[in-house]
């Protein structure tokens, strides 16, 4: 037990959950190849939230690497209409405020794309393994209120934010009241939670997807307005006037 305390317990949340089911397993009683096979099945639910999140992230993050491209892609596309907009941007006083004030806009449109983005993302965080460990700490004969006790302890250890007991204390009086296995109104309280996570981190970015156009709109396209069409039209005044 020893061994596999130091192989877990420096380790990845999800392998600190193993650890900590390992764990509750052993004080309780429980058969372990249940009790792995539940907690394998939590955490593929999650990793396949992950991946289905990742998936969807891929447009907005995109959309965050072309912001940083869109100087260059200005600045090549007044060179090809035949402005010389390196001189009027970098030679000029207008040009050089003209540069500023773009890319003062990008560098902020950036910004509160990054901000929107690392929004989703810190949503994302691990599901708690509380359910899942008192499941395996019941599966053992343990009495429900020694099982929590047991589940919070090893959790502790195991370097796991210990979640509020308030839903499984809950589960544990309705159990009660109503005569239903408790293992069974736990198993559904998970199921229930992980379609939950699943489907606030599909809104969360298909609202991500929405609040984007606000930055395009607002600070990117005049950004991209500011440093190629402004070198266009002096380029176009000065020659009016020499002529």
């Amino acid at each position: 037990m020893e061994a596999l305390r130091e192989c877990t317990l420096d380790q990845s949340p999800g392998w600190k959950t193993v650890g900590a089911a390992w764990e509750v397993a052993r004080i309780s009683g429980a058969p372990l190849g249940p009790a792995l096979s539940s907690l394998a099945e939590g955490l593929r639910d999650h990793d396949h939230t992950t991946r289905q999140v990742d998936a969807e992230l891929a447009a907005p993050q995109a959309t965050l690497r072309l912001v940083g491209v869109l100087p260059v892609v200005a600045l090549l596309g007044g060179a090809l209409g035949g402005v010389d907009t390196l001189t009027f941007l970098f030679r000029t006083t207008p040009g050089l405020v003209t540069l500023g004030v773009g890319l003062g806009l990008l560098a902020l449109a950036w910004w509160w794309m990054r901000l929107l983005v690392l929004g989703v993302m810190r949503r994302r965080s691990p599901p708690s393994p509380h359910t899942d460990l008192f499941l395996v700490a019941l599966g053992g004969g343990a009495a429900p209120h020694r099982a929590l006790l047991q589940v919070n302890r090893v959790m502790a250890e195991w370097g796991l934010p210990v979640p509020a007991s308030d839903d499984l204390k809950g589960l544990i009086a309705l159990s009660r009241r109503a005569g239903v296995p408790l293992a069974s109104l736990a198993r559904a309280h998970l199921i229930h939670a992980r379609d939950v996570e699943n489907t606030d981190a599909t809104r969360a970015v298909g609202a991500l997807s929405v609040h984007l156009v606000l930055p395009l709109g607002l600070l990117v396209l005049p950004a991209f307005v500011v440093i190629a069409v402004v070198p266009l039209v002096w380029s176009m005044g000065t020659q009016g006037l020499t002529l």
